[in-house]
């Protein structure tokens, strides 16, 4: 499986999600700790445990973690991983808070979703925090609620209410 790819979509050109390089760690790690608290892991991530997470990354053939481009500059990064027959979402951070409120990661997830749903499931879930406030949002972009625990939620993309975009992929040895 080719983890090194660019996706566009055909219906919005101000958003592209590019496939994580090494150079991409230090923005990773840092937008991390700074959003630590909504998500299950809260401990500050040092370097070197960046680098490790790195490594171990790209030997997960289904693991694919994506930086959110707007006019070519990174502003956010997500992804998701399959496990068993479903794609879990995870580490759907704005990285650069003033570029929030202009759509930028609705389209961000609304494209990584329309490749899951073509090449991969139709299952497509994630697990929030309850206290992270990103569950309306997650909830506006089209997932519904589907079981409650103490401290998460699991939430699936209801493919009733998604809409898939059009997009292409780029593999980096085609550029």
């Amino acid at each position: 499986m080719n983890k090194e790819l660019t996706l566009t979509s055909e219906d919005f050109a101000d958003v592209a999600l590019r496939s994580i390089v090494a150079t991409d760690q230090d923005s990773l790690r840092r937008w991390k700790n700074a959003h630590r608290f909504a998500f299950f892991y809260q401990d500050i991530i040092t370097p070197e445990q960046q680098t490790q997470w790195f490594e171990g990354y790209w030997e997960r053939p289904h693991d694919f973690m994506f930086i959110v481009l707007a006019e070519d500059a990174a502003v956010g990064c997500l992804g998701f991983r399959m496990l068993d027959s479903a794609a879990d979402v995870y580490n759907v951070i704005l990285g650069v808070p003033e570029m929030g409120g202009r759509g930028l990661m609705r389209k961000a997830m609304r494209l990584m979703c329309s490749y899951v749903l073509r090449d991969f499931t139709r299952d497509i879930g994630v697990k929030v925090l309850r206290a992270n406030p990103a569950i309306e949002w997650y909830n506006k972009i089209g997932f519904q609620e589907t079981q409650a625990h103490e401290t998460y939620v699991e939430m699936r993309l209801d493919l009733a209410r998604f809409q898939p975009c059009r997009f292409r992929i780029t593999n980096r040895e085609q550029k």
